[in-house]
Parts: structure tokens; sequence; C-alpha cells
């Protein structure tokens, strides 16, 4: 419950359900990593209640790349922030962006 309060998640009954368990999945392995070294801890996030398949619409974007022109930084800017609208709206709604 306070990773969902924390989240500012909100689920049906079943869904809660199903998200606590790909929740607690992903807890476990976080645990077993930060048990297994010392260089560095992980922690969860929102991205802990989320499977796999939903985690991957969020690999591989990279905010740090800046474009030389400033015309092109704003074209990239616009270009970003519709991604990641889109790719909110498809978690939000359930189904797969197919944004890139």
């Amino acid at each position: 419950n306070q990773w969902v309060n924390q989240e500012h998640a909100q689920y049906g009954t079943q869904e809660k359900k199903f998200r606590f368990r790909v929740f607690r999945k992903h807890l476990q392995e976080i645990v077993a990593i930060n048990d297994a070294q010392d260089d560095y801890e992980l922690d969860a996030n929102f991205m802990a209640g989320l499977t796999e398949e939903e985690q991957q619409q969020w690999y591989g974007i990279n905010i740090t790349a800046f474009p030389a022109e400033i015309q092109e930084a704003e074209e990239a800017d616009e270009h970003l922030l519709s991604m990641v609208t889109r790719r909110l709206q498809a978690l939000e709604t359930g189904r797969k962006s197919n944004c890139c």
C-alpha cells in the first residue's frame, strides 16, 4: 500500500492484486542484488509495479542528448514531450505505445 500511495497508482481490486505480485517479484530481485554487493543500492520506483513488457516502453529514451542548434533542440524537446505523453497515456489505458 505504501508503494501504491507513493506512486499515486489507483487500481481496482484485481489489478491491485496483480500489481502487488509484480511489485513483490521486483522487490525480491532488488533485495537479492543489494544483498549480493556493496557497490550501490537499488530501490523500488514506479517501474517496480510494471511488467517487463511495460518497462520496455520506458527504455531507450536518452534525455541527455542535446542537439547543437537551438531550433533542433526545441524540436527535440517537443518530440520528447510528445513521446513521453503517449507512453504515459498508453500505460494508463493499458495498451502498448507505438510512438517510436
